[in-house]
């Protein structure tokens, strides 16, 4: 839900959450619990065969990154999420520097969904 234009969702009640925190971090209220280990494993099989040589993720959520580190044998080398001036991640950032997992920013520029950034 973070690609839309829109700053916040309305629940039924009227009640406005924002979509993301100040820093730009995706708001933890909309972590939603994907099953992703068994697409995983599949992946750790790929490195283990030799097909591949790195696996990595994207978009996810410090909890999501922590749920994977639980139940891998391959860490991701890697999470792709959007980074830039605007939209900081510092929680992620943080995150990856102790687990060893190289981030990779899209969008380095900004976005063009908000009219205040260039």
């Amino acid at each position: 839900p973070f690609a839309f234009e829109q700053r916040s969702l309305m629940t039924e009640s009227g009640e406005a959450i924002p979509l993301r925190e100040p820093d730009g971090s995706p708001n933890p209220i909309w972590n939603v619990k994907v099953e992703y280990l068994q697409t995983w494993t599949v992946l750790e099989k790929l490195v283990a065969q030799g097909k591949v040589k790195s696996i990595g993720v994207s978009n996810f959520t410090v909890d999501q990154i922590e749920h994977l580190l639980e139940h891998c044998n391959i860490k991701p080398a890697v999470h792709q999420f959007e980074l830039h001036p605007y939209i900081s991640q510092r929680a992620l950032l943080e995150h990856h520097a102790r687990h060893g997992i190289q981030p990779m920013g899209y969008s380095p520029l900004g976005s063009s969904f908000d009219s205040r950034w260039p």
